[in-house]
């Protein structure tokens, strides 16, 4: 990419991020993106990776509210995506767009969860199995498990 133009670097990163909201995946955004404008593969998926950085070094400087509102504003494209699959007949789109709401809510529970430390992978499975309630709320919060058998401070 050392050889292109800002202008159009920039031309194609915002494609990249168009084309990526659009809930396609990144191997059909790297496919489309060299059909569009006749580049390599390598150059394809260069231009993925920029609008993900893109976007994670947008989110990395928003603060709590700015957050919450450009999570609105995803809904809101995912919800008027999903009208146009609808629309269009387009079951793939409306299911991507579906995904991404869901995973953007966090509603889905993950398939499993595996915590690494000095003393290795600990399946989470059985570390939570016999916690209470309030002690999977206290890691929720914290990100720490009370020893068993303690009590959890109020606070």
């Amino acid at each position: 990419m050392g050889g292109v133009r800002r202008e159009v670097q920039e031309e194609r990163i915002q494609r990249a991020e168009e084309l990526l909201v659009e809930t396609m995946s990144a191997s059909a955004v790297v496919a489309e993106l060299c059909r569009e404008f006749g580049i390599k593969d390598r150059a394809g998926w260069r231009y993925v990776a920029k609008a993900r950085k893109r976007w994670e070094e947008e989110a990395a400087e928003l603060g709590p509210e700015a957050r919450e509102a450009a999570r609105e504003k995803m809904r809101r494209t995912l919800l008027y995506v999903k009208t146009r699959g609808f629309k269009s007949g387009e079951l793939r789109v409306v299911l991507g767009a579906t995904k991404q709401l869901r995973d953007l809510d966090g509603l889905d529970m993950p398939k499993e969860l595996r915590l690494s430390g000095a003393v290795g992978v600990v399946d989470t499975g059985t570390l939570f199995a016999q916690r209470s309630t309030d002690d999977l709320i206290s890691f929720l919060r914290t990100g720490r498990l009370p020893p068993e058998g303690e009590e959890i401070a109020e606070g």
